[in-house]
Formats: structure tokens, C-alpha cells, sequence
């Protein structure tokens, strides 16, 4: 390194070191309080604070400000000592981190307090300057409370907290002392603080050799940790976090494992990461004392790669073998408590699920922000989502899982004159996931364009296949979101189906709902326009229950309406739903489009539209959702 830099190159890299090191206590304690302040907005979902929300990139900078001006007071004295540039020491991390979310809740109970206590006032000024009032006042109000709080500390327990930087362990090789060292230091893994930096040992305390046959992986013998996942657990995030983990640890690095499961506050893995090295320690002593091992090089350091540091340490491969020993034990331990973990999170994972759907199903979901992850939906959204994408990246095969059915579409008689594809997930853990929340998670986390094109490819592939087995055309509908419509390569994607799969453009239907307005943005006309130029027909889905006027029907030259189930369901006992029903009919006979009526379930509903007037059925009626080879049957039975 010399000869490639200077022989100041330790310099340099000790500077570049502490830098990333000072950079991610930093982001940690903002990123920390940034999402205590989500946390808090998701709780505010009251109209009152719409607009005046809390930010979070403010309250992250409070916590940051309040940690580092907690922290730098009390340790002041040992900074300038040591002519350090650490504004937050590596001892005090932990601290920093508490003080922060203290802060930080502190700021914004003064926030909604303000804002409740003086709304009239704010609102009255212009936006920016309300923002400016609403951040800077309680931040104000913060920092005062900060050095306050500190200035008390300071007056009353600075001395005890001075002399307090550390938990010391004397006793020399006391086997008892050894034991409490190893406990207590990975005891304060499970609560955030870093083992190493918190508690000393007494000089006589031969560290590389408890972190050699202990701590192999780093702190709770997390190499033990990694293997026991690799083999024993079903959590595939978990294995791929350990796979991430397997190179860090093999230099005593565990903070990508540790934080990565995580093991911070989890009570599932307080007993294995604080009696596994207890255990081990236990093992390495007994061999240690039957003269199976010795220390003969303590030239080396704590990051020498395990399997190799235990050779180094006692120069034989009787140390090697202690330390698979070890391992093989450590695995064992861990075992059972990965199985545990493993359940827990799929039972939160499926309490997570149901209250999603619940709440999707009650109708309040377009009020939530699934994407952000400030609550259990948030991140049950995030992992469906990241589920669904591997499928569509085709990361993950989907044997399956992910797949098409198709409904009949029929005439007065019965006879097939098309099919609805319809989207189903069967995801293992939940069973099949309904449409409507596939679509919302699919917009949340931003891959509704991939699975739009996905579904409209499996369709017309579809058609072709049925084409070729059927001497008449069956029409495809398939169905986009409006947001789809906002992909300016949606309709051309279409166009090199058709053509790739040798579809003619009439055979395939765009069902566009009308629960959500259309765009009236340039790339959606565009898009519409683009779709009937190619020869795509235009469906309007759930007619009667949405926001789009009857304008749309002849500005994108829509070729069918579909009548919301709504009206069908009770049409038979309900005048008003019959009325509304044949005023659709009278329109669309009036212009020439088709009507189709969905979810016709029983022969009353059936003889009630066909008095009314001429259309299509679609419904149990006449068939529930087919998988593709038992929708052909279908077709042929009935064309």
C-alpha cells in the first residue's frame, strides 16, 4: 500500500473509515426517527390534518440534532482528551439512538399540538410560511428541552456518567468473569449496542481466543446463526439475508445478519444468541484444559477469517476441528429457534394479510398508503409485492402460481360469444389472493404496467391456441386499470402481441373499469385512440356504479357496456335497478353499442333482461371461472 499510495495510507483509510462510520450512525438515528414520524402521519388520518401532516425529513433532523448535542455534552470532556473528531462515540451509539426517538416524539407532540391548538391562525397564511411556522417552532421548542435536559444531567450525574463509558470486567481468567463477559456482551447485541465497544475486560482477558471458538461470525457466534437458516429455515428472505451474510462473517463482521433478520428486540433469539457462546466457551475451555489446544500466536486480528484464525491461534488443525465442533454444536442450538421465527413471522405475515383484505374488502382502502410501510398492511403490500415481481421478472418460476381463468360470455341462447380472462394468484401461504387486491398492491409498489402486459400477453396467446382449435373467432376481454392507460407503450405492446402471436385485433376486448375516473391526460387519449386505430374493440366494465360520463361512450368509440353487478344482483325484486337497466338498454340500442350483464346467477335474473331487451349474459349461470382447458370444453359444448 505504500508504494501504491504513500506511507501515509493508513491515514487515509482510517479517515475514510470513520467517515462511512460517523455517515451510518447518522442515517441510522435519522432513518430511525423519519419512520417513527410515518408511523405517526399513518395514525393522523383525520381530514383536518390533510396537508399540515408532519415531515418526515424533519423530524429525522431533529432526532439527529438532539443525539448529537445530547451525546457531544456529556462525552465533551474525553472528545477533547483524545483530540477526536467522533461526534457521536462508538460507546454512545446506542444512546444517540434513544435520545433521538425521544426527541423526536417529543417534536411531534408539540407539532399536532400547535397545529390543533392554533389552526385557524396557521391556515391563514400562505402555505410555504405556514410549513416554515408549523417546523421551525416546535424544533425551537425541542432544542430547548434537549439542553435542558442536559444541562440537569450534566449539573447532578455527569462525574458518575463520566466514569460510567463502560462495563468493566475484572478478574483476570476467572472461568466465572470470562462467563459474564460473554454474556453481558452479547446480551447488548439484542438491544442495539454494540457488545465490543460497551464492555471491557481486564488485561489478562485473552479476547481473540473468546472470539475465535465463541463469537465465530461475530457476536452470538452468528456463523452458527447463518448455517442453522441455510438449512433449517422456510423463510426464503431469511436465506437470502444469510447468503448476503456469509461473506461479512467469515471476517467476524455480523451486523449485516444482526440487523438484517433482525435480531434487535426480537425475543425469539435472546436465548440463543446469549447461551450459544456460553456453550461453546464451554467446549473450547474443556479442550483447552485436556491439553487438546494452546495459544501460540496472538499476533493477529480480531477480522482473520474463522477456520483460519483458529489454526493461527494454536498453530495445529486441532483447533480447526475444535472450532467445526463448535460450529456444528452452535447450529444445533440455533436450530429449533429458527423454526420458531420461522412461524412467527408467517403467523404475522397471515394476521397482516387478513386485516389488509378486510380492510380492502370494507371499502377504505383507497384512503391507505400500503407502499410507505409504516404499518403491518404496508409491509404484508411490500412483500406480496416484491413476491409478484420476482414471478414477473422471472426471477422466481411460476409454476403455476400465477395464471389465467377465463368466464364464458354468452347470448340469449346460451350460445359462447366470448370470454372474460380474469387474474388469479395462488400464493401458498394465503391460498388464491382476490383480483382486486392483486391490482391495488400492483399499483402501490409500481409494477401494475409489468402485470397489465403480462396478463394481456397471456391472453392473446391464449387466443391463438384456441383459435387453432376452433373453426370461429372466440373474443378475449381482458382488463386494464386506468392507470395503465398512463403507460404511453401500453397499446403498442398490445399491437406486437397480435402480430407476434398472429391474432387478429377484433378477437381481443379492452375492458377499462369505471370504478375510477378515465384520464383525461394526453398519453391516455392517446392510448384509447391508439388501441381502436389497431382494431382493438372498447369496453366500458362496471357501467352505472363509476365517474365517467356518457361522453366517453362515443369519444373512444366504446363497442360494449357492461352493467355493474350491482344492478343485476336484485334486478328481479328491485324496480329501481330494473329501471336504471333499461334506460342502459335504451341507450346503447339508440347508438348501437352492446350491452352485456354480469354476474347473472339465477334464471329470474336471466328472464327479467331477456324481456327488457337484446345482450350478452355473462355469470354462474351459465358458468363459473374455467381454467383454459376446461373453458375450450366449455366452447365447444356450447358454440
Amino acid at each position: 500500500m505504500s508504494l501504491i499510495i504513500n506511507e501515509n495510507w493508513r491515514s487515509l483509510f482510517n479517515g475514510i473509515y470513520s467517515s462511512l462510520y460517523m455517515s451510518t450512525k447518522v442515517l441510522i438515528i435519522i432513518s430511525i426517527c423519519s419512520e417513527l414520524a410515518k408511523m405517526r402521519v399513518n395514525e393522523k388520518q383525520d381530514v383536518k390534518y390533510l396537508g399540515n401532516n408532519v415531515s418526515p425529513y424533519m423530524v429525522g433532523f431533529v432526532g439527529l440534532i438532539s443525539a448529537i448535542a445530547f451525546t457531544s455534552v456529556l462525552t465533551i470532556e474525553n472528545v477533547v482528551g483524545t483530540f477526536s473528531n467522533v461526534i457521536i462515540a462508538a460507546n454512545w451509539t446506542l444512546v444517540a439512538v434513544v435520545v433521538g426517538i425521544i426527541f423526536s416524539e417529543l417534536y411531534i407532540k408539540i407539532y399536532y399540538r400547535m397545529l390543533d391548538a392554533r389552526k385557524n391562525v396557521i391556515n391563514s397564511y400562505e402555505r410555504a410560511v405556514r410549513q416554515s411556522i408549523l417546523a421551525i417552532v416546535p424544533a425551537v421548542l425541542t432544542m430547548v428541552a434537549v439542553i435542558g435536559t442536559v444541562l440537569i444531567i450534566n449539573s447532578l450525574y455527569f462525574s458518575k456518567i463520566n466514569t460510567i463509558q463502560n462495563i468493566t470486567i475484572h478478574g483476570g481468567n476467572g472461568f466465572y468473569n470470562d462467563m459474564k463477559y460473554i454474556f453481558i456482551k452479547n446480551a447488548l447485541w439484542i438491544v442495539g449496542g454494540h457488545g465490543g465497544d460497551l464492555i471491557v475486560h481486564d488485561q489478562s482477558f485473552n479476547r481473540l481466543y473468546v472470539d475465535t471458538f465463541t463469537n465465530m461470525g461475530g457476536a452470538g457466534s452468528t456463523l452458527c446463526l447463518i448455517v442453522a437458516v441455510l438449512l433449517f429455515s422456510k423463510n426464503k428472505y431469511s436465506k437470502k439475508i444469510s447468503k448476503i451474510s456469509i461473506g461479512p462473517s467469515f471476517f467476524n463482521i455480523n451486523e449485516t445478519i444482526t440487523y438484517g433478520l433482525p435480531i434487535l428486540f426480537n425475543p425469539v433469539y435472546v436465548i440463543p444468541l446469549t447461551v450459544t457462546p456460553i456453550i461453546l466457551y464451554i467446549i473450547a475451555q474443556c479442550a483447552f484444559a485436556l491439553g487438546m489446544i494452546e495459544i501460540v500466536n496472538t499476533d493477529m486480528s480480531w477480522t482473520y477469517p474463522v477456520l483460519l484464525n483458529s489454526y493461527r491461534l494454536t498453530g495445529s488443525f486441532s483447533g480447526v476441528v475444535l472450532q467445526i465442533i463448535n460450529i456444528i454444536v452452535g447450529v444445533v442450538i440455533y436450530a429449533p429457534f429458527v423454526r420458531i421465527a420461522d412461524n412467527m413471522s408467517k403467523y404475522e405475515r397471515r394476521d397482516a394479510y387478513e386485516t389488509l383484505k378486510a380492510t380492502v374488502f370494507s371499502g377504505k382502502f383507497e384512503k391507505l398508503d400500503l407502499s410507505s410501510g409504516a404499518d403491518n398492511m404496508g409491509e404484508i403490500s411490500i412483500f406480496l409485492g416484491e413476491e409478484l415481481k420476482e414471478i414477473l421478472d422471472g426471477r422466481r418460476k411460476n409454476d403455476g402460481e400465477l395464471y389465467l381463468e377465463y368466464q364464458p360470455q354468452v347470448n340469449k341462447l346460451g350460445k359462447v360469444i366470448g370470454v372474460e380472462a380474469l387474474l388469479r394468484w395462488n400464493y401458498g401461504e394465503f391460498g388464491y389472493i382476490p383480483p382486486n387486491i392483486i391490482i391495488l398492491i400492483a399499483e402501490e409498489v409500481g409494477i401494475i404496467y409489468s402485470l397489465g402486459k403480462w396478463v394481456a400477453r397471456q391472453a392473446i396467446q391464449q387466443a391463438s391456441v384456441w383459435n387453432n382449435e376452433l373453426e370461429s373467432t372466440v373474443e378475449i376481454s381482458i382488463n386494464i386499470s386506468t392507470k395503465q392507460l398512463s403507460d404511453d407503450s401500453f397499446a403498442i405492446y398490445i399491437k406486437e402481441m397480435l402480430a407476434y402471436y398472429s391474432v387478429q385485433p377484433s378477437a381481443i376486448k379492452i375492458e377499462i373499469t369505471e370504478s375510477f375516473a378515465i384520464g383525461e391526460d394526453e398519453i391516455t387519449k392517446n392510448q384509447l385512440l391508439l388501441l381502436t386505430e389497431y382494431g382493438v374493440k372498447l369496453v366500458i366494465d362496471d357501467f352505472g356504479v363509476g365517474y365517467n360520463p356518457l361522453l366517453y361512450i362515443k369519444k373512444y368509440n366504446i363497442e360494449c357496456i357492461k352493467i355493474d353487478g350491482s344492478l343485476i344482483r336484485d334486478i328481479d325484486k328491485n324496480e329501481e335497478s330494473k329501471n336504471i337497466v333499461k334506460s342502459v338498454y335504451s341507450l346503447c340500442e339508440a347508438t348501437g353499442i352492446i350491452v352485456m350483464s354480469e354476474f347473472v346467477e339465477t334464471e329470474k335474473q336471466k328472464a327479467v333482461l331477456d324481456e327488457i331487451g337484446e345482450g350478452y349474459y355473462q355469470g354462474y349461470l351459465f358458468s363459473e371461472p374455467l381454467k383454459a382447458d376446461e373453458c375450450l370444453r366449455y366452447i365447444k359444448n356450447n358454440i
